[in-house]
């Protein structure tokens, strides 16, 4: 019996070329795109899973928006909260390493507590976990470090110079992190030197340089465990802890939810899960909704071999199960080229996501289980439908060339097609305005010029002395406009404080932010200076003197003008109990400059100062003329190598520094327009063959209508208005759930597009156009054939 089943099915595959590959084709791209996301969303799920003691770490964080802590709180924790086992802390850092004449700066180094492998299983290959770092001048160095610096030798013991100044001595051999790891480590150092590198000690409440790591004892509550946390706060005795937000994030959540930070790879990337996640699902439902939508439209050209099965004898079940068993081959078929076309379109997808997923997932045990239940869901799924409409047939009505009622249920095939077509034109119009979200922030008047601007970052290896050397040098060449110095980049973010209470309006924050720059910085920067002057060369930063944003002019409500006014914030002394007081910093405003964005524009303009550069500011950006870039390059790398010959250069450029700030959303907008076109493909396959279908049901009908004087235009027309009906419905029910969609995900950006009508207009009229042509396609096919042969 089962051998008649499977000739008869690849006799009817044989039989209807055409269908079998549209159905084929359709299935398999959907099901490769379904397995491609899953390898994606599973690799970004799998984030930090490899530590055994995973669900009780959490990270605990000081303030909402970032996931660092000063490194005070390491006692307070494990004394206030009865639940905690141990605490360790990683600082990053990044020195000059030097080894040998082979010298980089290091961006994964860190200072851990010698308690780090007690949480983590991070693997050493060589040395001893316990004591690693215990030693004040260890450190511990990953394979690739020791590759990169002493070759095939064996690393233990070795030195590494770092910053000129401190020797380390390697005394274990890491294994390379994992890449579903939330932070990279290449170093560990112990947190005892610190101090010394870093020139601070990090046991206040207000450094904010840890990441402070918790492990907590069997079956904790962490939402309990959070509400002990006011203790904590208590005993802190900080007249200013009313700011933190004190809380903890689960370690396998820091990559997924956590707020950005550059220590980690925190990028709420969860965001994209469920994108992806449902994206996935709805092409493959489009591709299985197409063959539903075929197999039950070409049920009624069967009709009369179940009519003579019956007659035979063949009892309803019987007729069920061939049908099943043709859905499964064509399950099992489509399944072998959906691994074909996945295996040639991973290496793109890699390109598109920048992660190395490997196509060897596909043969582990756990996949092979995926598989096999994806071909007996996708079997029951498509096949049961068509299956239970062809076994219902009756014999006598089938033979006599009555259709029997379900056969020709035109409903509920036009319903699958508008789910398609809705489908496709929701994606669409999300691709399309995520797009024109990346288009606005990119072209969006940031107030400031990042155009031609190369940027270096000094590290503190200069003295104010050789900063302002450097930068007069680089001043000098030809196609350079202006340089300037200042404690943080335009549109890299500012510091923040606490302004004074009697200079700012009752009831309001007294947060603001600021920057430290210098004379040329409004210049090189092109900001534009609204009321009063810039800093001048005879000023000191001893003065007080401030530029203000207009932001901080309408905060505190100065309606008469800014110049001249006061105004004030806090610094900060420590006792010598260990404590700190407040001191306020009082000085005068000397000039006012249009707002203009120093932060991300995810967030707001915030009131700003700007405070004259004390000297130790290492951010210098230089202005370049436009088609000059490469030559700059070049005599920028002469000049630093002659004052820095011991120190190599970095250098960036601030348009793509501002464009790595939305790498997330441009990926998410690369993958959805791929997604987008490909669902479009799908529902026009699934539309072509209905198409092909309907003209192949009414030949006869067509022939009669030119042999009467009917048109081609007049016979395409026929064939095509319902289905485009079809598209314009679907149209109108997939606009407000986009919309509804889209909306919650500009609400991350403070600095947004309106959801126009015209993009919902442009996915509309392009799906529309797709649709016509594929059914116009056809349908002039049918129209311009000769009528004889169609009577015939």
């Amino acid at each position: 019996m089962i051998k008649n089943y499977l000739k008869i099915a690849f006799r009817n595959f044989q039989r209807n070329r055409i269908f079998s590959f549209i159905n084929t084709l359709g299935f398999s791209i959907g099901l490769s795109v379904c397995l491609l996301m899953v390898l994606f969303v599973q690799d970004e799920l799998s984030y930090d899973n490899f530590h055994q003691k995973a669900d009780r770490i959490a990270l605990f964080k000081q303030y909402e928006a970032g996931l660092g802590s000063g490194g005070g709180f390491t006692p307070l924790l494990k004394s206030e909260i009865g639940q905690v086992e141990q605490v360790t802390r990683l600082v990053k850092h990044r020195p000059l390493v030097a080894v040998e004449g082979k010298a980089y700066y290091e961006n994964e180094f860190y200072f851990a507590d010698s308690t780090f492998f007690q949480l983590f299983d991070f693997q050493l290959l060589q040395g001893n976990p316990q004591t690693a770092l215990s030693g004040v001048e260890n450190v511990i160095i990953s394979e690739k470090i020791a590759q990169k610096y002493f070759g095939n030798e064996n690393p233990i013991g070795k030195v590494l110079k770092c910053d000129n100044k401190f020797d380390l001595t390697v005394v274990g051999l890491l294994k390379n992190v994992p890449t579903n790891s939330h932070i990279d480590i290449d170093f560990l150092c112990s947190f005892q030197k610190s101090e010394a590198m870093l020139g601070q000690k990090l046991d206040s409440y207000w450094d904010y340089k840890s990441l402070t790591y918790v492990l907590f004892s069997e079956n904790t509550d962490l939402q309990a465990v959070s509400a002990k946390l006011e203790s904590v706060r208590a005993k802190t005795q900080d007249q200013n802890s009313s700011v933190w937000k004190l809380g903890f994030v689960p370690l396998r959540e820091i990559y997924l939810k956590a707020p950005l930070d550059d220590r980690t790879k925190a990028a709420k990337a969860i965001e994209n899960v469920y994108i992806f996640s449902a994206v996935a699902f709805f092409v493959l439902l489009l591709a299985c909704f197409n063959y539903i939508n075929l197999s039950s439209a070409r049920s009624t050209l069967r009709g009369k071999e179940v009519g003579v099965r019956k007659v035979l004898g063949a009892k309803r079940q019987q007729i069920f199960w061939q049908f099943m068993v043709e859905s499964a081959i064509f399950t099992f078929g489509g399944t072998l080229l959906a691994l074909l076309i996945a295996y040639f379109a991973l290496p793109f997808l890699n390109q598109f996501v920048e992660k190395q997923l490997s196509f060897a997932s596909f043969f582990s045990t756990v996949y092979f289980i995926f598989f096999v239940g994806i071909i007996l869901l996708i079997t029951l799924f498509t096949g049961t439908y068509p299956s239970l409409l062809l076994s219902s047939f009756h014999a006598t009505e089938v033979l006599k060339n009555k259709l029997f009622r379900g056969a020709n249920n035109t409903f509920f095939r036009q319903s699958l097609v508008v789910l398609q077509f809705a489908l496709s034109i929701a994606i669409l119009v999300s691709t399309l305005l995520i797009l024109n979200q990346l288009y606005f922030i990119q072209n969006k008047n940031l107030g400031y010029d990042r155009s031609q601007v190369m940027t270096l970052t000094l590290q503190g290896e200069a003295s104010p002395t050789q900063k302002e050397t450097l930068k007069r040098q680089i001043q000098g060449l030809s196609f350079v406009q202006s340089v300037t110095l200042s404690a943080l980049f335009a549109g890299e973010g500012m510091f923040q404080n606490k302004l004074v209470e009697s200079y700012v309006p009752k009831g309001k924050d007294l947060s603001y932010g600021f920057n430290m720059i210098d004379t040329d910085f409004l210049k090189t920067m092109n900001i534009k200076l609204i009321e009063g002057k810039n800093f001048t060369e005879t000023q000191k930063p001893e003065q007080n003197l401030f530029i203000i944003n207009q932001s901080m002019v309408d905060f505190l409500a100065w309606e008469n003008g800014a110049l001249g006014k006061e105004i004030g914030y806090y610094s900060y002394q420590y006792t010598p109990e260990g404590g700190y007081k407040e001191v306020p910093i009082r000085g005068q405003v000397v000039g006012v400059v249009a707002d203009y964005h120093q932060s991300s524009l995810k967030t707001k303009i915030m009131p700003m100062l700007l405070q004259l550069n004390s000297g130790n500011e290492n951010k210098l950006s230089i202005k370049i003329e436009k088609g000059k870039a490469q030559e700059a390059v070049s005599e920028v790398e002469q000049i630093w190598k002659a004052n820095f010959p011991d120190r190599p250069i970095e250098y960036s450029f601030l348009d793509k520094n501002f464009d790595a700030n939305f790498k997330k959303e441009t990926m998410t907008a690369k993958v959805l327009g791929l997604f987008s076109s490909l669902t479009i493909f799908i529902s026009c396959l699934g539309l072509f063959g209905l198409v092909s279908f309907s003209a192949e049901r009414r030949i006869k009908e067509i022939g009669i209508r030119k042999v009467l004087g009917a048109s081609v235009l007049q016979i395409t027309t026929l064939l095509s208005k319902d289905f485009l009906k079809l598209v314009m419905v679907a149209f109108v029910i997939a606009s407000p759930i986009a919309y509804y969609f889209m909306d919650k995900w500009l609400a991350d950006f403070a600095y947004r597009i309106t959801i126009s009508w015209w993009i919902f207009a442009v996915a509309g009229v392009s799906v529309v156009l797709i649709a016509l042509i594929t059914v116009s396609w056809q349908s002039i096919k049918a129209a311009v054939a000769n009528p004889v042969k169609s009577l015939r």
